[in-house]
């Protein structure tokens, strides 16, 4: 059996570097979250809601490489983005870990303030509802 040569991509350099960044971001969020827990203030990182300080180039690389799934890269309920706070700064960025609020989706374990009737999350019921 033989394989295909790999070929380089275009650009790979930059998405390389583009995929360091997020990971750097990520790994802000989990040393915040690892305090938070030691203070007790949350226990695992789905019970978080995280505000994040990042430029607006980190905002674009969200949306360029991410598509609006920034809470679930980082394993958190909430994420929001702010820019020019005094939070704890960290590598590359200033982070603030709080309690989620609402109730917890009894099929994802997400935190979200808008449950439904049988407590789940608005993802979840659209998945349910696809499913019926």
């Amino acid at each position: 059996m033989s394989f295909s040569a790999v070929t380089e991509l275009n650009g790979a350099d930059d998405l390389k570097a583009k995929f360091a960044r997020l990971l750097a971001i990520r790994d802000d969020v989990n040393k915040a979250m690892e305090l938070s827990r030691e203070k007790k203030v949350i226990g695992k990182s789905l019970e978080a809601e995280v505000t994040i300080d990042v430029t607006e180039e980190d905002v674009h690389l969200f949306n360029e490489l991410l598509h609006g799934n920034l809470k679930q890269f980082l394993i958190v309920s909430e994420v929001h983005v702010e820019h020019h706070t005094s939070y704890p700064q960290y590598e590359v960025s200033r982070i603030n870990i709080t309690p989620a609020e609402g109730t917890t989706c009894p099929r994802c374990w997400n935190v979200s303030k808008q449950g439904d009737t049988d407590g789940l999350c608005p993802r979840c019921q659209e998945i349910i509802n696809k499913l019926k």
